[in-house]
């Protein structure tokens, strides 16, 4: 998301975009001016594994170069990118968050969860304003952040080439897509084996395909033929072109133990897929009730029952694709993007 923000910004702004890594720079627009450096902003306990003060002295340097008008730090956590939140506030320049997950580490039972919460609210302190992606996520700091904090809901692009929930294909298994990246901290895809071992007992005509990679695709894969679930259970590799993606998949899983707004959320109801996710935070938002689970045996029934009404549930997906529509379509992340940042650099 970060490069898409840039992107946006640069129809009316100059923008330097810094990063440890060029893989982002081939997603970036050519008027944009990207600049490699070999300072690494880890995600580490307390934001301050390998914090040297000579990064931070790099970055001030190069900041002084430049010579913005705002530094807009993205990050994933409030642990991330930290090195260049110190240099720009040491340059004295308007500093801002962007973040997409705000729970504390004591909600997602991190390790030493409580301790790393007390020098994270220092850290949100530190900022000029703050930005972020749902309601939900700006709740999340109202206790903990004396800065204002704007929403900005994620844009997405895409739509079904013939109108969305195609039929389910007689006497063919329905497929099950699990999508993006592996990571059973966060992402949950552990899950699946209780799932699908649940949803064999029910002898229903199902797969499952985990689309992308990650820490634990190769864990994933050993879990999945420890169980003998090699006929369920399938682990392939990211596909960049969404169409052919969503074109395979009848319905998306999603497994996490916490998330901000996932894209695959909203693309999948683009793309005229149900979502079937955990009954917790946005999804609550988004989705139908009926489509919420609590428990992994929970989730393997309602897998059932979708399957069983899928043409008769298809009112409930409208509503979702229409809050898709209204509120992650390209036009309004644009305007509000604009809005926020004219109001922050105004100020």
């Amino acid at each position: 998301m970060s490069a898409e923000i840039a992107n946006e910004l640069s129809e009316k702004y100059t923008i330097w975009y810094v990063s440890y890594s060029r893989d982002i720079e081939s997603h970036l627009n050519n008027s944009i001016k990207f600049v490699k450096t070999n300072v690494k902003s880890c995600l580490t306990i307390f934001g301050l594994g390998s914090y040297s003060i000579f990064d931070i002295v790099k970055l001030y340097i190069l900041f002084k170069r430049i010579q913005p008008d705002l530094v807009i730090i993205c990050q994933g956590t409030i642990e991330v990118g930290l090195k260049g939140m110190w240099a720009s506030k040491l340059c004295r320049y308007k500093t801002i968050s962007y973040i997409p997950l705000c729970y504390s580490f004591s909600e997602i039972k991190s390790f030493m969860g409580c301790w790393r919460d007390i020098i994270a609210s220092y850290y949100y302190r530190v900022f000029d304003a703050i930005i972020t992606i749902s309601g939900e996520q700006k709740e999340l700091l109202s206790h903990r952040v004396d800065k204002k904090v704007y929403i900005l809901n994620n844009a997405v692009d895409g739509k079904c080439d013939n109108g969305y929930l195609s039929p389910l294909k007689k006497d063919e298994p329905v497929v099950i897509g699990i999508i993006g990246r592996i990571s059973f901290v966060q992402k949950g895809q552990n899950k699946i084996i209780g799932i699908a071992n649940k949803v064999k007992s029910l002898k229903i005509n199902v797969i499952f395909r985990i689309i992308g990679d990650g820490e634990d695709a190769d864990n994933m894969r050993a879990s999945i033929r420890a169980n003998g679930l090699d006929k369920m259970i399938y682990v392939d590799n990211w596909e960049k072109d969404r169409r052919i993606l969503y074109k395979g998949i009848n319905i998306v899983l999603i497994t996490s133990n916490y998330e901000g707004v996932p894209l695959v959320m909203l693309e999948s109801i683009l793309f005229g897929k149900y979502v079937i996710a955990p009954n917790m935070g946005i999804f609550k938002e988004y989705l139908d009730k009926d489509f919420l689970y609590n428990s992994i045996n929970d989730a393997a029934g309602i897998i059932c029952r979708v399957i069983e009404n899928y043409n008769e549930y298809r009112y409930k997906f409208d509503k979702s694709y229409r809050l898709v529509i209204e509120n992650n379509n390209r036009e309004t992340f644009r305007s509000n993007l604009f809005s926020i940042i004219d109001e922050i650099t105004s100020n």
